[in-house]
């Protein structure tokens, strides 16, 4: 599993930088997570007699929906971790414990808002699929808000609202999603299940950092060459900069500064659409009409 994991998360975090399958460490990797992804899910399904992760866990459709909302929440977390921090500092020039500070706005909003998500389910008894869906909606605007707040004259506040409703959705997340699933297996069962929605996760996170990274790169290209193209004389902004001895290099840098700025923008909207595309699977999740209070408070603490 690891060797599977880790090949695939090299391959997607380094494919852009060695152009993929043109390099033969990517070929040599790719193969090897392919080799070892199947050979994991063999071992597991079929020959351990008492398996780290019983995948059999996933023939519940509570669980493998329960398992592909868990790989969401990691996957579009740790877009705002990954993305947060790298643009503040290299764009905005934050210092680190600025740019630190924006996970603290949003984590104080996840914390915030969790006590009201086990109300809902306990007091007054709220299908955790709509408290989920909900969540996944907050956290979709909060990834088209970043996007529209991702400029080069941004400053610390721009980004509040985008990580507070983010905070706020992801609040509404953790617990409905482990009291859906857990709710829905027998009481023997629910260790393995949780390790199950613990590796989907922590899955997630690790692709998304990958990914996320790759989409900044292609993007950032993209409006490069689109942001060029319009470097020239007859535009009369560039001609004034030329006349007012403004260097080349110091233009260059201006138009890689937009394009990268850019870049994160749509990265930060990919993740707003995907947190969006995980509301009608939440909503489609098979649960209790009215899942035991007990279950929802254990699911605090």
């Amino acid at each position: 599993m690891i060797v599977g994991l880790g090949s695939t998360q090299y391959v997607l975090q380094s494919g852009e930088l060695y152009d993929w399958f043109a390099d033969m460490r990517i070929v040599v990797f790719s193969v090897l997570a392919v080799i070892f992804t199947v050979a994991f899910c063999v071992w597991e399904l079929h020959v351990a007699p008492h398996p780290i992760v019983d995948l059999r866990m996933l023939r519940r459709r509570a669980v493998s929906m329960g398992s592909a909302l868990s790989f969401g929440i990691g996957f579009t977390l740790f877009v705002g971790i990954v993305l947060g921090p790298q643009f503040s500092q290299s764009i905005l020039g934050f210092t680190a414990t600025l740019s630190g500070n924006q996970v603290l706005v949003r984590a104080l909003s996840i914390a915030a808002f969790i006590p009201i998500a086990v109300t809902c389910m306990a007091r007054l008894h709220i299908n955790p699929r709509f408290i989920m869906a909900a969540g996944f909606g907050l956290v979709g605007w909060a990834g088209f808000l970043s996007s529209a707040a991702t400029a080069s004259t941004s400053d610390f506040w721009s980004f509040g609202w985008a990580l507070a409703i983010g905070g706020f959705g992801f609040g509404l997340l953790f617990v409905p999603l482990s009291v859906a699933v857990l709710s829905a297996v027998p009481p023997g069962d629910t260790t393995k299940v949780s390790a199950m929605l613990s590796l989907f996760q922590q899955l997630g996170a690790s692709l998304s950092t990958a990914i996320m990274v790759t989409i900044v790169d292609r993007r950032t290209a993209f409006h490069l060459d689109h942001l060029a193209a319009y470097i020239n004389m007859s535009r009369p902004a560039i001609a004034a900069l030329v006349h007012s001895h403004y260097s080349v290099q110091s233009m260059a840098q201006l138009v890689t500064r937009e394009a990268t700025t850019l870049g994160f923008a749509d990265a930060n909207l990919v993740g707003g659409i995907c947190a969006l595309v995980l509301v009608p699977v939440a909503l489609f999740f098979p649960t209790r009409k009215q899942p035991p209070a007990a279950v929802a408070t254990g699911a605090l603490t």
